[in-house]
C-alpha cells in the first residue's frame, strides 16, 4: 500500500499560471500605487497608560433599535490591518457591516496606537485590554457573549521584524505578541477555539498563515486554511476589485455561520 501524506495540498491553488489576468492587474495595480509611500522611520514616544481605546461599533443592519440591537447572537472583535503602524477602528466599515449582517453579530474594530508614535507592544496590549474587557463584560454591555476574534496580519519570523524592531535580540524577538507561532500551543490543547485561515498565494504572509494553521491542528485545534489563487496581502477587503475576495467573504460568512450553529 503506497504511503499516504498526513497534510495534502492544492498544487493548483499555488501556480502562478493559475491566477486570473484581472487579479494579475490588479496586484501590479496596488504595487504601483504604494511603491512610492513612505519608508519605515523610527520615532519613540511615552506611552500613555490611562488612555480611552476607541472601539467602532457595527450592529446588523435590520436592527435599529437599543433593545433589537442586545439581541444579537454573539461578539466579534477585529483588530484591523496595517501592520501596527497603518489604519484605524474605521478602516473596514464595509466589511464590519457585511459580517455583522452575516452572522447577527455585534462586530467591534479596535482603534489601537500605531507605531512609530506608539512603538510596541502598545498596539498589541490595547487589543487585548479591548479582549479580556468584552470576554467579562459581553453579556452586560452588549447582551451577547465575545465569540469571535478575527486579526488581519499573521506574523511568523520574517523580514519585517528586522525593519520594524531593529532593537530588539533575535530572543526577544520570539514574544508571542510579535511572532504567535512561538506561543506555546500544547499548553491550550483541548480549549484551542476553532479557527479559519485565509490567504492570496501572493501574500508575502502565506508561509505564515500556512505554518500557523498547521500547528493550530498538530495541538488538537480545528483549523480551516482557504487559500485564493494570486490573491494578495488583505486582498478580502477588495470585494469591489477581486472576484477572490469575494468567494473570501462568502467562506468567513459560511465559517462564521457554522461556527453559529455550535453555539
Amino acid at each position: 500500500m503506497p504511503l499516504k501524506s498526513d497534510i495534502s495540498i492544492d498544487v493548483a491553488k499555488f501556480a502562478p499560471q493559475n491566477t486570473p489576468a484581472q487579479t494579475a492587474e490588479a496586484n501590479e495595480n496596488l504595487i504601483n500605487i504604494l511603491k512610492d509611500g513612505p519608508k519605515w522611520f523610527e520615532r519613540f514616544l511615552p506611552r500613555d497608560d490611562d488612555r480611552m481605546i476607541p472601539c467602532r461599533l457595527v450592529y446588523p443592519s435590520w436592527r435599529k433599535t437599543f433593545e433589537e440591537r442586545r439581541k444579537t447572537r454573539a461578539i466579534k472583535c477585529l483588530t484591523h490591518g496595517g501592520g501596527w503602524v497603518l489604519g484605524d477602528q474605521h478602516s473596514a466599515d464595509t466589511l464590519l457591516q457585511f459580517y455583522a449582517d452575516a452572522g447577527d453579530l455585534a462586530v467591534i474594530s479596535v482603534g489601537y496606537r500605531l507605531a512609530p508614535e506608539y512603538p510596541f507592544p502598545c498596539g498589541p496590549n490595547d487589543c487585548i485590554d479591548v479582549g479580556e474587557y468584552l470576554a467579562r463584560n459581553g453579556e452586560l454591555a452588549f447582551g451577547s457573549s465575545l465569540r469571535f476574534i478575527w486579526g488581519r496580519e499573521c506574523w511568523c519570523p520574517s523580514i519585517f521584524a528586522y525593519a520594524f524592531l531593529p532593537g530588539m535580540t533575535n530572543e526577544q524577538k520570539k514574544n508571542p505578541l510579535i511572532s504567535p507561532y512561538y506561543e506555546n500551543l500544547e499548553k491550550f490543547r483541548g480549549r484551542l477555539p476553532s479557527a479559519l485561515f485565509t490567504c492570496g498565494t501572493e501574500d508575502p504572509l502565506l508561509d505564515d498563515s500556512v505554518t500557523m494553521a498547521t500547528k493550530w491542528m498538530m495541538t488538537g485545534g480545528e483549523a480551516f486554511i482557504k487559500v485564493y489563487t494570486g490573491a494578495p496581502h488583505s486582498f478580502i477587503g477588495l470585494a469591489d476589485m477581486l472576484k477572490e475576495a469575494r468567494d473570501a467573504q462568502e467562506d468567513t460568512k459560511t465559517y462564521i455561520k457554522d461556527c453559529m450553529t455550535k453555539l
